[in-house]
């Protein structure tokens, strides 16, 4: 490599300085990049400036303020090449434009899901290199790209690089997190971005805080940020012309956690807007709305909307204008949220503000008692606040187990509370930050203070770290029961699986059996249809057969009676023949008695009979020859009918009557 060749100075073994010794070539491409030698003693604070920074992070390499240039950052990619790093922050280095190249190799050799870069001296141009990266690399999840606070070499990708961002967040749909803040991005950088967000599903922190924005730039990303969970829009010159906008967004968007609008113009009408969404939200956990000029009224309103809110923790007023009044309406609600950390700082509060929340503070074990969260941070920095004030909010937390953080600087307090802080510290041990500089306490006091503080920090710390002991013992404890546990887990799953594999025979079994009977239940189905059919058909014939069989009976029931007649004319019948033949019987016998004499008779009577049938032939011949003769009479003669005669005589009439 190029920096391998750099001249060293008389102390040439700064690499023994180095475990594992690769971090040397980072070291001499550094001292390239700066133009200074490389020597033991330089290595050694590049060596423990690593060390303190890294320190039981083997995922992550932090490497901020270590003034690295593009050669450090070139033996930094080659030294990780098969590394796997999630997070890398390089913020305030000599990166600038040229270096990310460079960058762009780190990210691709180590997989970096995080990569910070705030104070970097990187314009639009760099800009437009790191979006081509967004595009190119989906493993990339998140992007620093704002200034920190002291840092010299501020970014300033400007409303271009914003553009290119913006463009680059259409195509890509894994990155999570972006920040751009103080890089001079104008209004159209904030509508480019904001368009954006309507075609992104992924990104859920974005921060724009600190750039020229206006209502324009800031208008398309309240629109389409419905699913952000952090938006930073603080110091963007945004007014109350954009509260129903945020009201919306508020009231859409049930995945917003954080929302930073300090150091704008919302005012009343503002704020107003924004607690009518706020009331719906239930998502929400810091609102910063510091320095918007919302006064009194902006503060009673707000407090209205928090009443019952259980997820907001955290809440910034300061810079607000707000007075005893409105003040008065947020300490009322504080029992009815989960706030635990109020900032309050730069309000003319005063001394009766400081003895309201003093009053607050007293009753925290009263609210213990109904579950109320009590609030751990107060901050009321430069409020006006005097001595009378202070000496309240002292007497309060002097046996207060919750408030963690007090900060008073910049007030009006005198050195007579040299005494009462003390007091206050050597009694409460719960308050780890008391912050009182900016005050006529003396610097003495404010030693003491921080020592005291330091002092009940590691006492907490040795609780917490006592009651972890006393946990990882129940837990330690408890680890053959789990195991135990897990035995007869792994024994149940066993013959859970056992269970479900014979449940799953059976059920196999019963799909078969199912199917049988199914079709055992259709042919049964049928058969019974079939039987139906014939038992109504049967029925039908039965009841023609019973009429038929009602018609024989009409009949057998006519011909019964008429045999019934019949038989009594036939019995009648008979009593008149067997009379008649008691008769006929009576009469045989007479003929048998006198039936010779009879018959002598007739023998006579049927001689006398056939003579006088050849008496009646004869006659009749005599007859037909008369009768020849008339026919033969000439037309005009007229017989003479006197001239015949006839014996007129029935030939059988016997000549005497037959007498039996």
């Amino acid at each position: 490599m190029a920096h391998k060749g750099v001249v060293l100075s008389n102390n040439a073994s700064f690499t023994e300085v180095f475990d594992p010794t690769v971090w040397a070539e980072t070291f001499n491409g550094r001292c390239i990049d700066n133009g200074e030698p490389a020597t033991s003693v330089g290595a050694a604070a590049f060596r423990d400036q690593i060390l303190a920074q890294n320190a039981g992070k083997s995922k992550e390499l932090r490497l901020r303020s270590c003034r690295l240039g593009i050669n450090a950052l070139i033996a930094l990619a080659h030294m990780n090449a098969e590394r796997e790093v999630s997070v890398i922050d390089l913020a305030d280095n000599n990166i600038a434009n040229y270096g990310l190249l460079a960058v762009r190799s780190l990210l691709t050799n180590t997989g970096c899901r995080y990569m910070d870069l705030s104070s970097n001296s990187i314009s639009t141009e760099g800009a437009n290199e790191l979006a081509a990266e967004i595009i190119s690399n989906p493993k990339l999840l998140g992007l620093e790209l704002g200034n920190l606070s002291h840092g010299m070499k501020k970014n300033t990708v400007g409303t271009g690089g914003a553009v290119a961002f913006a463009e680059a967040l259409t195509k890509n749909q894994t990155l999570n997190a972006l920040s751009l803040c103080d890089n001079q991005v104008g209004p159209e950088g904030g509508e480019a971005i904001g368009a954006a967000l309507m075609y992104n599903q992924s990104l859920h922190t974005l921060k724009l805080g600190s750039n020229p924005l206006g209502v324009a730039g800031v208008v398309p990303v309240l629109r389409n940020g419905s699913r952000l969970a952090s938006l930073d829009l603080s110091n963007t010159r945004i007014t109350s012309d954009v509260g129903q906008l945020i009201c919306n967004l508020i009231r859409s968007n049930q995945r917003l956690i954080l929302l930073h609008l300090g150091n704008n113009s919302l005012g009343l009408t503002g704020i107003t807007a924004l607690c009518q969404g706020l009331s719906s939200n239930h998502s929400l956990v810091q609102l910063n709305v510091s320095a918007n000029h919302i006064g009194d009224e902006g503060c009673a309103v707000l407090s209205r909307a928090l009443r019952g809110n259980n997820t907001l923790t955290h809440l910034n007023l300061s810079g607000n204008n707000i007075g005893y009044t409105g003040v008065q309406h947020l300490v009322h609600i504080l029992d009815q949220t989960t706030i635990s950390i109020l900032h309050l700082s730069r309000n003319p509060l005063e001394d009766a503000t400081a003895e309201l929340f003093a009053d607050y503070i007293t009753r925290e074990r009263e609210r213990e008692l109904f579950g109320s969260v009590p609030v751990s941070v107060l901050t009321l920095a430069a409020c006006r606040i005097k001595d009378d004030g202070a000496l309240a909010l002292f007497d309060a937390c002097r046996h207060s187990r919750y408030l963690r953080t007090l900060k008073l600087s910049n007030n009006f307090l005198s050195e007579r509370l040299d005494s009462v802080v003390l007091n206050l510290l050597s009694q409460n041990s719960s308050l780890i930050d008391l912050n009182l500089s900016g005050t006529r306490i003396s610097h003495v006091i404010l030693s003491k203070i921080r020592k005291l503080c330091r002092r009940n920090a590691a006492e907490l710390d040795r609780q917490e770290a006592k009651r972890l002991k006393q946990e990882i013992y129940r837990l330690v404890h408890n680890k053959d029961k789990l195991i135990q546990a897990r035995a007869e887990l792994t024994r149940v799953e066993a013959a859970l699986r056992k269970t479900e594999t014979e449940y799953s025979a059976v059920d196999d079994e019963m799909h078969v059996f199912t199917q049988v009977e199914t079709v055992k239940k259709q042919q049964l189905f049928e058969n019974i249809e079939e039987a139906r059919i014939k038992q109504h058909d049967l029925k039908q014939r039965i009841l023609d057969r019973r009429a038929e069989l009602i018609a024989v009976e009409s009949q057998v029931n006519q011909a019964s009676q008429a045999m019934k007649d019949e038989y009594a004319e036939v019995v009648l019948e008979r009593q008149r023949l067997m009379e008649q033949q008691d008769r006929f019987k009576s009469d045989y016998e007479k003929a048998v008695k006198y039936w010779p004499s009879a018959v002598a008779a007739l023998k006579s009577e049927l001689e006398r009979a056939r003579k006088e049938k050849r008496e009646a032939q004869q006659v009749t011949e005599s007859w037909r020859n008369q009768l020849r003769a008339l026919n033969a009479t000439p037309e005009g003669h007229v017989r003479d009918s006197s001239t015949v005669t006839v014996e007129h005589r029935r030939p059988f009439e016997f000549a005497t009557p037959f007498k039996p």
